[in-house]
């Protein structure tokens, strides 16, 4: 299970942290947790999650090199790339996992009632008691709505129109798209993507 969820890209890619690590042809965001679901609660953003596995795929992908180079934010998911991190001298302030991020976002912004949520992925039903279970969670209706995608769901214009259309989408998918149709469907600069795997089955 890889990291990473593309779901919704940022219009344009832009620098959000000053402070970054380089691992080959990647640029990391050196940022914390907190630091990190604070700036995606003010500014929106599109957040991959880099580990070992996406690092070699960089190398050889084209195409996955183009959707890293449309996030806002990336930060380290991997243990491994924390110690070689270290390594190298310029060492990565914390290991922020896309599984680990998402519950630290709704926590984080519980009581805010300017930031909601859209899930996006698994099976039938699987998002829906996700749904249930974080609006128990948070008190209130943070997420405001579930949505199992069909399968090719990236080529279709419409329904790509109708997720681009949420606040805030997550993805929940076991092994999420990662490749967003070019021009299909892409939101405003508040919303964000936040890459979850497979924690709405827990």
């Amino acid at each position: 299970m890889t990291g990473f969820a593309s779901v919704i890209a940022s219009e344009q890619p832009r620098a959000k942290t000053d402070a970054t690590v380089r691992m080959l042809n990647v640029t990391i965001d050196n940022i914390t947790m907190a630091d990190l679901v604070t700036r995606l609660g003010r500014d929106g953003g599109f957040v991959i999650t880099p580990n070992v596995d996406h690092l070699m795929k960089l190398q050889n992908s084209r195409a996955f090199h183009d959707v890293y180079a449309q996030a806002d934010y990336r930060v380290c998911d991997s243990q491994i790339l924390l110690f070689v991190s270290k390594f190298l001298g310029t060492p990565v302030v914390e290991k922020i996992s896309g599984s680990d991020l998402f519950p630290a976002f709704y926590r984080h912004h519980a009581r805010d009632d300017a930031q909601t949520i859209f899930l996006l992925g698994a099976g039938p039903g699987v998002a829906a008691r996700a749904q249930t279970k974080i609006n128990e969670t948070v008190g209130r209706h943070m997420v405001v709505g579930a949505h199992s995608p069909s399968f090719g769901f990236e080529k279709n214009a419409a329904e790509c129109e109708a997720i681009a259309a949420a606040h805030q989408c997550c993805s929940s998918a076991m092994r999420a798209r990662r490749f967003w149709p070019s021009g299909q469907g892409r939101p405003s600069r508040k919303c964000g993507s936040l890459p979850i795997g497979t924690v709405c089955r827990r």
